[in-house]
C-alpha cells in the first residue's frame, strides 16, 4: 500500500526547489485566459532552426527498415507520456555516436550509433528521457532565448552561404546550450523517463539498465559535459533511480487507479489515488487537471437543482449544475486546474473547466474567455461548444445558444447531454411543444430517462416509463462519465511548490453509502466478474503486479501486466474491470480485444456516447446503461475495453 510520506527516503534528491504556489501567478479568470502559449512559437522557431541545420550538416537517415521501428517507438512513448498529443519530429542520425537529443518545440535527434548499441526497452528509456525533457520544458530553464535566437540567425546564415565552418562552430554553441541540464532537470528527465517507459509496457530496469550501457560505452560523464560541475554523472544517475525505483514501480498505476475510479463516479476514491501520484510526479499537467475535475464534480453534485449539463473535459462530465456548492471541493478544483495550467498553459481542458467554475461564480465574461481560449487550442471538441451554448443560454443569447448547440451536434451527433440542454432551453422560451417533443425522444435513453421523465412531469405529461422520485434525486453516478478528448487515457513547464494546505492534503471523507455491486447482464468477464471480493479475483489471476489500498482498504485498484487486466474494488467487492493488451478474454456478448467496430455494433448496437479523437483516429463507443465501453484503435478494432457496475 502507497502511504503519502513515502518520498521522505527513497526519492528526495529528486525533489526540485521552488518558489511560491503555482495559483498566485494567475490573477482572475480574464487574466489566466490571456495566459497560455507563453513561448510556443520561440520553441518551435529554435528547435527547427537547429533540425534543419543539423540535417544539413549530417544528414539524415532514410531506411525505412530503421526509421519504422523508432517511429513508432516515439509514438508508443508519446502516447503514454502525460502530453501524448505532443507532434515530435524524429531524425535518425546516420552517425556511429552515443547520443540522442531532444531540442526545443518537439523535435528529436537520435543517432544510429545508440540504436545499435541498445535493446528496445533501454533505447524507450532513452528516448522517455527527452520526450520528458521536451514537455516539462527544461529549454526555458536552460537556455536564453534571445541569445539562442541569435545563434541560430548567424547559423541559418552560414547555411544560405554554404559556409560550414561557420555552421558547425554555432550549431555547437546552440547544442550546449539546449543539453546543459542542471543536476535537478536532468534526474526529473529521468524520473519521467521511466514513467513513460514503464506505462509503455516496459520493465522498470530499463532505465538504470540504460544508463549503464551509456557508461560503459561513453564513460561516466556524457561527452561535451566534463566542465559542467552541476551535470550529474552516469554514476549518480544511476544510483538515484535505483534507489526511487521500487517507489515508482509502486507509484505509476496510480494514476490509472484515479481515471479508473473517476469512470465510475467514484471520486473519493480517484481523489487519492491522483494525489498520491502527484506527491511523486508533481509536472504531471493531467493529473492535476484531472483531479481538479474529480473536485470539480463533488462540488457540482452537491446540490443537483440545475438542469444544464456542462461538459468537464477528460472523461468526467458533469450531469447536474450548482447553486450551492461544495464551497471546498470547489476550491480545491480551482487549485488544482490552476496548478495545471501552470505547467502546461495549452491544457484546454483545464482552461474550459475554469470557465465552467467562473460561470457558476457569476464571473460570465471571465467564463466566456476561458472556453474561448479552450476552444482556441480545440475548436473540433463538441462539450466545448455545448458549453459555450450554455454561456449564451444563461445571458438569455437564443441565437448564440442554438448556434453553439447545433455545432456541438454536428460535432459529435451522439453527444445526447447537448439535446438535454435545448429542451431546457425551450422550456424556458415557452415553447412547450418543442421541448415535449425533444424530451420524449431522451426518454429512450437511459442515461436521460430519469431527467426526462421529471421534465415532462412538470410539463403535465405522463411519461412513458414512471419514474420513482428517489430515482430522479440520485442521478446515476455512471450518466455522470465523459469522453476520451482525444487524449488517450487522461495523462497529460515549472511546476510551484503547493502550498501546505493545497490539494495534496487530504481531507478526512465519509465513506459513501453505496449498494454491494453485482454482475449484470454485461458484468462478467471470463472467470471473474463484477461484485467478486479481492481474494477470490485473485484466485483466478493470480498475484496482481500493483495493488493499491486506498481510505484504509474501502478503494482497491489491482493490476495484471501480463493478463492484461485491472480490477477496482468497492468495499472488498469489484466494482470495474478493465481488460489491455495481452487479453483475450470475451464480455458477455463474446466481445474482446481485436473485434471490430462493426461487431461491436452488431452485438451491443448504437453506442449511448461515442467520440473519436481526431488526431490520432481514436474512437470511445459507450454503453452506460449496460456498464461497458469500447476504446477502438485508428483501424477501428476493440484496443481495450472496461465493464462496471451499474447498480450505483
Amino acid at each position: 500500500m502507497i502511504r503519502a510520506c513515502v518520498l521522505s527516503v527513497a526519492l528526495v534528491a529528486l525533489s526540485l526547489t521552488v518558489s511560491a504556489p503555482a495559483a498566485a501567478q494567475f490573477g482572475g479568470a480574464e487574466e489566466l485566459a490571456r495566459t497560455t502559449a507563453l513561448t510556443a512559437a520561440d520553441d518551435y522557431r529554435i528547435g527547427k532552426g537547429y533540425f534543419d541545420m543539423l540535417k544539413w550538416l549530417q544528414g539524415s537517415l532514410e531506411d525505412p527498415e530503421i526509421l519504422g521501428p523508432v517511429d513508432a517507438l516515439v509514438r508508443r512513448l508519446v502516447a503514454s507520456s502525460d502530453r501524448p498529443n505532443t507532434n515530435f519530429n524524429v531524425m535518425v542520425v546516420p552517425t556511429p555516436d552515443i547520443n540522442a537529443a531532444a531540442l526545443p518545440g518537439g523535435f528529436l535527434m537520435i543517432n544510429k550509433g545508440i540504436i545499435d548499441s541498445m535493446p528496445e526497452d533501454q533505447l524507450a528509456f532513452v528516448i522517455g528521457h527527452e520526450i520528458a525533457h521536451v514537455q516539462l520544458r527544461h529549454f526555458a530553464t536552460t537556455m536564453n532565448m534571445t541569445q539562442a535566437m541569435e545563434v541560430l540567425g548567424v547559423a541559418e546564415g552560414g547555411v544560405e552561404g554554404g559556409d560550414r565552418p561557420i555552421v558547425e562552430e554555432n550549431a555547437a554553441v546552440l547544442e550546449k546550450m539546449a543539453r546543459s541540464y542542471a543536476r535537478n532537470l536532468e534526474l526529473e528527465g529521468d524520473l519521467y523517463g521511466m514513467l513513460y517507459a514503464m506505462r509503455a509496457g516496459y520493465p522498470a530496469s530499463s532505465g538504470v539498465e540504460a544508463m549503464r550501457t551509456m557508461k560503459r560505452l561513453v564513460g561516466d560523464t556524457p561527452p561535451g559535459m566534463e566542465e559542467m560541475a552541476d551535470h550529474p554523472s552516469f554514476t549518480d544517475r544511476i544510483e538515484q533511480l535505483a534507489k526511487g525505483l521500487t517507489t515508482i514501480e509502486e507509484t505509476y498505476g496510480l494514476f490509472e487507479a484515479g481515471v479508473s475510479f473517476a469512470r465510475q463516479g467514484q471520486y473519493d476514491a480517484a481523489i487519492p489515488a491522483f494525489q498520491q501520484f502527484l506527491a511523486l510526479f508533481p509536472k504531471s499537467a493531467a493529473a492535476w487537471s484531472n483531479l481538479g475535475a474529480c473536485y470539480l464534480q463533488k462540488a457540482k453534485l452537491s446540490v443537483p437543482d440545475d438542469r444544464w449539463h456542462d461538459d468537464i473535459p477528460v472523461y468526467l462530465r458533469a450531469d447536474v449544475t450548482v447553486r450551492a456548492i461544495d464551497t471546498m471541493s470547489l476550491e480545491r478544483a480551482r487549485d488544482a486546474f490552476n496548478k495545471a495550467v501552470a505547467i502546461n498553459p495549452n491544457r484546454d481542458a483545464a482552461l474550459a473547466n475554469l470557465a465552467v467554475l467562473a460561470r457558476l461564480e457569476g464571473d460570465l465574461e471571465g467564463a466566456k474567455g476561458l472556453l474561448a481560449k479552450a476552444m482556441e487550442l480545440d475548436g473540433k471538441y463538441a462539450g466545448y461548444h455545448n458549453n459555450q451554448g450554455i454561456l449564451a443560454a444563461v445571458q438569455g443569447q437564443w441565437k448564440d445558444a442554438d448556434k453553439a448547440f447545433a455545432k456541438a451536434l454536428k460535432l459529435d451527433g451522439n453527444a445526447l447531454y447537448v439535446k438535454v440542454n435545448q429542451a431546457v432551453g425551450l422550456e424556458k422560451r415557452g415553447k412547450k411543444k418543442d421541448a415535449i417533443a425533444l424530451w420524449r425522444e431522451l426518454e429512450a435513453a437511459p442515461q436521460f430517462a430519469a431527467a426526462a421523465g421529471k421534465a415532462l412531469t412538470g410539463l403535465g405529461e405522463t411519461p412513458v416509463v414512471a419514474v420513482a422520485e428517489e430515482a430522479v434525486a440520485e442521478t446515476s453516478l455512471i450518466a455522470l462519465l465523459g469522453s476520451l478528448e482525444g487524449e488517450g487515457s487522461i495523462f497529460g513547464g515549472s511546476y510551484e511548490e503547493p502550498a501546505g494546505d493545497s490539494s495534496l492534503d487530504a481531507e478526512p471523507v465519509a465513506r459513501p453509502t453505496l449498494p454491494k455491486p453485482k454482475a449484470g447482464p454485461d458484468g462478467k468477464l471470463g472467470e471473474i466478474a463484477i461484485g467478486m471480493s479481492m481474494d477470490a479475483v485473485k484466485a483466478v489471476l493470480g498475484a496482481p503486479d500493483i495493488e493499491e489500498l486506498m481510505e484504509d482498504g474501502f478503494y482497491g485498484y489491482m493490476q495484471w501486466f501480463d493478463v492484461g487486466m485491472s480490477a477496482m474494488f468497492t468495499d472488498d467487492a469489484a466494482s470495474g474491470f478493465e481488460v489491455f493488451d495481452p487479453c483475450a478474454t470475451l464480455t458477455a456478448r463474446k466481445i474482446g480485444r481485436g473485434a471490430g467496430r462493426d461487431a461491436v455494433l452488431k452485438a451491443y448496437g448504437e453506442p449511448e456516447y461515442s467520440y473519436v479523437d481526431p488526431d490520432w483516429g481514436l474512437e470511445t463507443l459507450m454503453y452506460e446503461s449496460r456498464g461497458v465501453a469500447f476504446y477502438l484503435s485508428a483501424d477501428k478494432k476493440v484496443e481495450s475495453l472496461s465493464i462496471w457496475a451499474v447498480n450505483y
